[in-house]
């Protein structure tokens, strides 16, 4: 494939929408939701670190699904004290943190 050839893909790939930083954050975001149960602090810093604008990063996070995020801090607040009974809340913080997720969404839980 000539430069020619690559350019022209790259357009209609454009175009059509197939290559759009708009939809790779939502993608993004929403998989590291889902799937990995990130928080907030840990996505917006890898959206960062890829270059992604500060003003399409904010708005994207701002239609996180709260109900949602709340479930995954529940789910993983109660699979860590499962998996250490013993646990101490530092640790917890620490593990929770390492997530992407800050004290003050934690102060309801456990």
């Amino acid at each position: 494939m000539d430069t020619r050839e690559a350019e022209s893909l790259l357009k209609e790939l454009l175009e059509e929408k197939f290559v759009d930083e708009e939809r790779f954050v939502e993608s993004f975001i929403r998989g590291k939701i889902n799937i990995k149960r990130w928080g907030k602090q840990k996505i917006r810093f890898e959206l960062q670190m890829r270059g992604i604008d500060t003003q399409l990063i904010s708005e994207k996070m701002s239609k996180i699904d709260e109900e949602t995020y709340q479930s995954n801090i529940d789910y993983l607040v109660r699979n860590w004290y499962h998996d250490n009974p013993t646990g101490d809340r530092v640790k917890l913080l620490k593990f929770m943190y390492s997530k992407g997720y800050q004290p003050h969404e934690l102060d309801n839980k456990k």
